[in-house]
């Protein structure tokens, strides 16, 4: 299944909108709050001019891009942006998302106040830094009771557990969003099974008006300077613009964009930004057959990734892994030439995914 991500906003953003751009889709726009409104779903392919290169060398059958599901999540409560935390069903809804991609409106319209994008990326920051400081509130509870009665060999978990809520707790009311504090692979692990808001990778999309098109990259590099870190991407758009140029034939699409002096489909770099900000690499496999591109979280071992993205057999069945780099395969031309060439390598268990890897690979499960 492809990574979610979910699309938030303060009314009036325009995440219906940039959801339309970014699949060619037709969902209504304006507010939808009632609580059995369903999510407006898109799966967006992600374009890659690596995995065209890969297909002219191999003349496959079929070729299949990686994916990247976005949801404009329904029910926000009228409140937003006035409340003490995103919470109800609203908030599960939220969590639930791998990625979260936070529309911030730049742009004039008659019906809205002028726009103050600044405040209303800090009044959201602020919803989701409320809502993580309920979830740690409430476990330091639970945690402060079960040590009462707790056995002698459970106190040291509840003791760690404890000291490292209590540095969330302090991040968070200080106002800085927990993907921010650093922590060691075991406190992640520790806080894994919790679905906090501010751990989540978070991409920025600032919706400016077309008027505004000329400055686009400019403001892009103000707000990445100001807001951005490895998890967190920034980006300018015009989300209705790009809602009309989705629904042009290609040609003429680039042609109006042109005109506009924008050089290059800007959904497209959100969703690049998206994969990258989300931590997901690429690797591809290859064959007469099918030519395929497949989105993998950073630092998985060639097992895992080829039982997640594949065929849970191939994981338990797992021998080894024919790996060579996309443009030592380009440059050799066939997989046969590669071996002579001595670039297709065997990697065993412990071998991690390499983003434009490409892989074969090797299992029996007799």
């Amino acid at each position: 299944p492809a990574v979610e991500i979910g699309i938030i906003g303060l009314p009036g953003s325009g995440k219906t909108t940039l959801l339309n751009a970014l699949t060619q889709a037709h969902a209504e726009t304006g507010a939808f709050t009632s609580g059995g409104a369903r999510p407006n779903l898109g799966v967006v392919k992600i374009p890659d001019p690596r995995l065209d290169s890969l297909t002219a060398a191999v003349r496959p059958k079929r070729v299949v891009q990686s994916e990247l599901s976005f949801v404009d999540i329904p029910g926000q409560p009228p409140e937003l942006g006035r409340s003490k935390g995103i919470q109800g069903q609203y908030l599960q809804e939220v969590s639930q998302a791998e990625a979260l991609l936070l529309i911030i409106r730049a742009f004039q319209t008659p019906a809205l106040p002028d726009p103050t994008p600044e405040d209303d990326l800090a009044t959201m920051e602020m919803e989701m830094i409320f809502a993580d400081l309920g979830v740690v509130e409430r476990r330091l509870q639970r945690l402060e009771s079960s040590m009462k009665s707790a056995r002698i060999i459970e106190r040291d978990g509840i003791t760690q557990e404890t000291d490292l809520l209590v540095r969330l707790k302090t991040a968070l009311e200080a106002g800085d969003p927990l993907r921010s504090v650093d922590l060691s692979a075991d406190e992640r692990k520790m806080i894994s099974g919790f679905t906090f808001l501010t751990t989540k990778p978070l991409i920025i999309a600032l919706n400016i008006g077309e008027d505004a098109l000329p400055q686009a990259d400019e403001l892009t590099n103000q707000w990445q300077e100001r807001h951005g870190s490895p998890t967190c991407g920034c980006m300018a758009l015009s989300a209705r613009l790009e809602e009309e140029l989705s629904q042009l034939e290609p040609t003429e699409a680039q042609a109006f964009r042109e005109s506009l002096g924008v050089s290059e489909d800007l959904t497209g770099v959100l969703v690049r930004l998206a994969q990258r900000v989300a931590g997901l690499i690429t690797f591809y496999t290859a064959s007469p057959e099918e030519a395929r591109a497949w989105l993998l979280e950073e630092g998985t071992l060639a097992p895992r990734a080829a039982g997640k993205k594949i065929h849970t057999d191939m994981e338990r069945g797992f021998i080894r892994a024919e790996v060579i780099r996309l443009q030592d395969f380009l440059d050799a031309g066939s997989f046969p030439d590669a071996r002579k060439r001595g670039t297709l390598r065997q990697e065993g268990k412990s071998y991690i995914i390499q983003d434009a890897d490409i892989v074969t690979f090797l299992f029996n499960v007799s």
